[in-house]
């Protein structure tokens, strides 16, 4: 028989919420689970892996793809312009399913309607269907399930399964559902994966994942002798309790349930289930009083790179809109454990007074991005706002054009070099000229024909997530005179180069006089759009807290 190991995970997580999207709380207890589950997918090495709904997190991004190079593998679902979207992965890549059915707890039933199951069929079956090892699966989430999984069991052919990620607080309806099901089908399965969450502080979903498909009677009592709970229906595989668990097996169809010895089939194979317990005993479900603090980094003002001992190459950044962030995040002062402000020393700083905040000149990119080493060698990061105007260039050498001359003519001078090979001599001596200006010191002020030649300083956005692949990471992109369109495609390469959550764009011509228009761009485009520095803070306050 041709079977299919499937793993589950019923993750405990905590949800929030505003009026256009529900948000995982990404919080440590959400963390470890994370971790109990890598080793699992790695011990386990399954063809499909589940988490619940709303438990999709970006900063596993490269975990979700490289185990989808052997599987599929459903990551959960997030909010993408108001929308509640499953995400999958399969052979390394990306796809997205907007769910077509919410319930009107839901933020998006006010932004999108409700499909007919008529039309969900005939329309939208094909962006939930996956083959996997010649196996086809309908992928729904919860009230997809809800709403359309029975006809869809009934009328569409050769199915292997239904799986179903959720997040609902009535299990008990969803089971009569499943088992109106499965008392015409038994040759199809339903993994019906259902988180235990919070939401806003409050218990909502309940767990209670369950298994129902083709198995035998005899190797249902099996299942109950080894300590699985199997339901009272002839299709009852396993049901999960109400704490974080997981669930995985081998499971085969296409064969018969009432078979004697002699065509007794062992379905699933290996199934187990198990609490997900990371290093310590996880008590998840957290009191307002016992949120998760969050440090915090923000990045403000130009940097100022060097050319002598006094002159300095600088940008018109103030740090004013980081002395915003920074202030609106104190908002939320219960909920930060630190917060970490980095400018340079005549840059606008936050007048907040407490232990918490502290406040770290710098000068260059490089003390910048040596500052920032430090911080990530120290703490957990949770995110950083990276508003500061680093400069592109710092002095290289200094010299004047008729030093420079001398040094190229006594080179190649009477010299017979072919054309490529004056080029190379010249480059090598434009690149490092043996005769400089000292610049350990003030470069005199009469000195005549003065020239610089300007390196490339470090890419600090670059480095944040080398440095700490976990950190939520929000960058900002200045140009000048663009179209709208220009300015969202080079930040939206920015945001993906960086693994950035936003890059907030911007443009210098739409900043003044009170206003700075400004695009959070995401993985899926913009998704906010300010009119002025405090719209931008209390965007990105909402985002992270």
């Amino acid at each position: 028989m041709d079977y299919l190991k499937v793993l589950g995970f019923q993750l405990q997580v905590d949800l929030d919420c505003d009026e256009k999207k529900e948000f995982l709380i990404s919080n440590d207890s959400y963390h470890q689970q994370m971790k109990v589950a890598l080793k699992l997918i790695q011990k386990e090495k399954p063809d499909v892996i589940l988490f619940p709904e709303m438990c999709y997190d970006k900063a596993y991004e490269k975990m979700y793809r490289d185990f989808s190079n052997n599987s599929l593998f459903v990551a959960g679902s997030t909010y993408i312009h108001e929308r509640n979207v499953t995400i999958v992965y399969q052979n390394g890549e990306k796809r997205y399913i907007p769910k077509r059915n919410a319930s009107g707890a839901e933020p998006m039933v006010r932004f999108y309607p409700n499909v007919s199951t008529d039309d969900f069929i005939k329309y939208f079956l094909k962006e939930h269907t996956f083959i996997i090892k010649n196996k086809k699966i309908i992928l729904l989430n919860c009230m997809e399930y809800y709403q359309h999984a029975y006809r869809i069991a009934r009328e569409v052919d050769d199915i292997f399964g239904i799986f179903c990620i959720a997040s609902n607080s009535n299990q008990r309806v969803f089971l009569e559902e499943t088992k109106a099901i499965h008392n015409h089908q038994d040759d199809v399965y339903s993994f019906v994966l259902n988180g235990v969450t919070t939401y806003q502080g409050k218990s909502y979903g309940k767990g209670f994942s369950y298994i129902f498909g083709p198995i035998q009677y005899h190797e249902q009592e099996w299942l109950q002798k080894e300590g699985k709970k199997v339901l009272d229906h002839t299709c009852s595989i396993g049901m999960l309790s109400s704490e974080p668990e997981y669930f995985v097996g081998e499971f085969t169809n296409h064969f018969s349930r009432f078979g004697r010895s002699d065509r007794y089939i062992q379905n699933p194979l290996c199934f187990k289930t198990g609490k997900i317990e990371g290093e310590r005993k996880m008590n998840i479900i957290k009191n307002k009083d016992e949120k998760e603090k969050k440090n915090i980094v923000i990045t403000a003002g130009p940097t100022n790179e060097r050319l002598d001992a006094v002159m300095k190459i600088t940008n018109m950044s103030t740090g004013a809109l980081g002395k915003k962030i920074a202030e609106e995040f104190w908002k939320e002062e219960e909920n930060i454990q630190n917060l970490y402000y980095l400018s340079p020393k005549l840059a606008r700083k936050p007048e907040i007074d407490s232990e918490k905040v502290h406040l770290i000149s710098i000068e260059s990119a490089r003390d910048l991005l040596e500052e920032l080493k430090k911080i990530f060698l120290k703490e957990k990061i949770y995110a950083m706002v990276h508003s500061a105007a680093v400069g592109d260039y710092v002095g290289k050498y200094a010299t004047t054009s008729s030093m420079l001359a001398s040094e190229i003519a006594q080179k190649t001078y009477q010299q017979s070099f072919s054309y490529e090979e004056y080029v190379r001599v010249i480059l090598e001596i434009l690149n490092n000229p043996e005769n400089i200006i000292s610049d350990e010191h003030k470069i005199s002020s009469y000195e005549q024909e003065l020239m610089f030649h300007l390196a490339l300083t470090p890419k600090v956005i670059s480095s944040i997530k080398k440095l700490s692949p976990m950190t939520r990471l929000f960058g900002f992109k200045l140009l000048d005179g663009v179209s709208k369109e220009e300015l969202i495609q080079v930040a939206s390469a920015l945001r993906a180069k960086n693994n950035a959550e936003y890059i907030i764009a911007n443009d210098l011509s739409q900043i003044g006089n009170g206003k700075h228009l400004a695009y959070f761009v995401g993985e899926q485009g913009v998704d906010y759009v300010c009119q002025n520095k405090e719209e931008i803070a209390r965007t990105l306050r909402k985002i992270i807290f």
